[in-house]
């Protein structure tokens, strides 16, 4: 099964220009501004002004200056939500983001097909089964997908502090947003591997994406051309990757290009993982890549996951 993905809408800070924001061309670039955050200078990609509102608020105002001023029918199909993971699984603090969405979105109150997905990074990698799902059923001929989030040092009172997690310094704070489409086509992206993994306190810092690597040489094992490594300016996901990638041994070498967007984008949490599938899907659309593309995907606190891509004429 192939997928055709068609873009919507897409803000990183205050730019929403498709190829600047995906990086396609050398001489556009996005720029992190200075802003003064708690007494001290942030470089930041806010997409509305610092106000005295709380995270929840702040999210909603960002889907009304963005998604909410287009002519979506989101009615016409289901649609999943990728949601930032508040520094745990616990459902009862995503029942209270819901009806801030559902102000942002009143559609969503109406949906028959409304799926939230709270796990940060990791939640696009987490969604594609359930995407796959839909578009099994000849009911549904796409799926939408909307992802937003923003960097809790942007808003002045946090929705727990014990739930988000600490940004290490020198991360960009960004907001950003991300809507778009799947259909399935004849010709496209394809998806032939896809696993997830859960850390554990009890293992390594590097055991769930170690068993990742090993689960793809065992079940694939194709060579890597491009792989999407997560990188954000700090140190904790990439040293947790590159503790692991001698597992993929035979599978990446010189041939491989590393690709760490999240030096272009600064943190951009739970829209990292669509960011991601709109980057690539943008190369192979343009002939850049033709060969396959590995993406790993590191959530702030518990899952991991991996899905590997090719382009099919």
């Amino acid at each position: 099964m192939a997928y055709t993905v068609e873009s919507h809408c897409l803000w990183v800070g205050s730019d929403n220009n498709y190829e600047k924001v995906l990086g396609l061309h050398s001489d556009l670039i996005i720029e992190p501004e200075p802003i003064i955050v708690n007494s001290q200078s942030v470089l930041a990609l806010p997409i509305v002004p610092l106000s005295a509102g709380d995270y929840l608020s702040r999210l909603t105002e960002i889907l009304k200056s963005t998604v909410c001023t287009l002519d979506i029918d989101w009615l016409s199909a289901p649609i999943l939500v990728l949601l930032p993971q508040l520094g745990t699984v616990d459902q009862s603090q995503h029942q209270a983001l819901y009806p801030y969405l559902c102000q942002a979105i009143p559609a969503l109150a109406a949906h028959t097909h409304c799926y939230l997905y709270p796990y940060g990074r990791s939640a696009m990698l987490l969604a594609w089964q359930q995407i796959e799902r839909l578009l099994s059923q000849e009911c549904h001929s796409g799926v939408w997908v909307l992802a937003l989030d923003s960097d809790p040092r942007l808003s002045s009172l946090p929705f727990s502090t014990a739930c988000l997690q600490d940004v290490e310094d020198g991360i960009v704070a960004s907001e950003s947003v991300i809507a778009l489409k799947v259909f399935t086509s004849a010709s496209g992206l394809i998806r032939p591997w896809l696993s997830y993994e859960a850390r554990t306190r009890d293992k390594a810092a590097t055991a769930a994406v170690m068993a990742l690597f090993q689960r793809y040489q065992h079940a694939c094992g194709q060579p890597i051309h491009q792989f999407y490594a997560p990188y954000d300016g700090g140190r904790g996901s990439a040293e947790e990757w590159a503790g692991a990638y001698q597992h993929l041994h035979g599978c990446v070498g010189e041939f491989t290009q590393i690709v760490m967007s999240g030096a272009l984008t600064g943190e951009l949490g739970a829209c990292s993982g669509l960011y991601n599938l709109l980057h690539l899907y943008a190369r192979y659309q343009r002939g850049e890549y033709q060969l396959p593309t590995l993406q790993l995907e590191i959530s702030e606190k518990l899952y991991r996951g991996a899905a590997l891509y090719a382009w099919q004429p």
